[in-house]
């Protein structure tokens, strides 16, 4: 075979060690399958410059074909680790979560024992009519969750157990003056004045019109000398006389009874409807109203003592009033002692 029949044969054989060593060198990466044959074709005739050149088709009815087969090599050696990579950029913030729901409002907490009941002091003067005092400030409003469907209502608890009685508090401040009391009984009256002195004499008076002429009277007794003329005017009162001392202090009453027991005060918690948006939750029974709360969804208008059918003339139960919000949408409270 002459020279120029080999080179297109060399540059075949080439090609395809070519075609094999990007095959291997991205076979991992790129999935490439490795071939074990290659086939060509070589223009026979034609031009001087075409002749012999290989190509991968054929375009001449004249182009002969060949193929060059050989066998994969064995695998070579894993070839070293490359450098470590630089640590990538950090990704973006991701979004922040929804607000998780409102948790449930707890329960209150049992109210402590009332403190022993002390002496009972002497009577004081009525002092005057102390002002309200003013409301605790209200907590830090939480966030806003986003409002979840209203759950069925639960059954009601069982009573907690009364806590220990707390320490007690200290004294609170001096209250405001009171109101001045009645007056108080009349002292004895003062000594007599001394007397006025004597007016000057009043002027006569005018003569009044004569009467009709009376019946002829009974021949009457000689009178008696007659005083001296008509008294003149009352004198100006004397100065008012001091008030007489202070009487001595009465004696200590008697002690009065205890006050109410704080553990024997009950919760008791629910509602029933008594009006449009008014539900009312009653103590049992022997038992009469302290005080109420509530826990409701919506503005509520009124919240007060009343009877089981929601009336302000009873003590019974406690009775709340909605002015907005679905109905019965929530829990009202009643504190309750007993009445005997």
């Amino acid at each position: 075979m002459s020279r120029k029949r080999w080179l297109p044969l060399l540059g075949a054989l080439g090609l395809m060690v070519m075609v094999a060593g990007v095959a291997g060198a991205t076979n991992t990466k790129n999935k490439t399958r490795t071939i074990t044959r290659a086939c060509f074709w070589v223009e026979e005739t034609g031009n001087p410059v075409t002749r012999h050149d290989v190509k991968i088709s054929k375009l001449n009815g004249s182009d002969v074909r060949f193929c060059i087969v050989g066998k994969s090599g064995a695998k070579g050696k894993a070839g070293a680790a490359g450098a470590q990579g630089s640590v990538g950029a950090n990704g973006a913030v991701g979004a922040q979560g929804i607000q998780g729901e409102r948790g449930f409002m707890g329960l209150p907490g049992s109210e402590g024992l009332n403190g022993v009941a002390g002496d009972r002091g002497s009577q004081g003067d009525v002092g005057l009519q102390g002002l309200t005092g003013l409301g605790g400030s209200n907590g830090e409003v939480g966030p806003q969750g986003e409002a979840g469907p209203i759950g069925p209502m639960g059954p009601q608890g069982a009573q907690g157990e009364v806590g220990s009685a707390g320490p007690e508090g200290p004294q609170g401040a001096t209250g405001a003056q009171g109101e001045v009391g009645p007056a108080g009984a009349l002292g004895p009256a003062g000594p007599q004045g001394p007397k006025g002195e004597t007016g000057p004499q009043g002027a006569n008076g005018e003569a009044g019109p004569s009467g009709p002429k009376g019946a002829q009277g009974p021949q009457g007794a000689p009178g008696p000398q007659g005083s001296n003329g008509a008294a003149g005017p009352q004198g100006a009162p004397g100065p008012q006389g001091s008030n007489g001392a202070v009487g001595p202090q009465g004696p200590a009453g008697q002690k009065g009874d205890a006050g109410l027991d704080g553990s024997q005060i009950i919760t008791v918690a629910g509602g029933v409807a008594s009006g449009d948006k008014q539900f009312t939750v009653s103590c049992p029974a022997s038992h009469v109203a302290l005080s109420g709360g509530f826990n409701v969804q919506g503005s509520v208008t009124a919240s007060f003592r009343s009877n089981a059918a929601g009336s302000p003339t009873g003590s019974t139960s406690w009775t709340i009033v909605q002015s907005s919000g679905a109905n019965l949408s929530g829990t009202v409270y009643v504190y309750c002692a007993p009445t005997s």
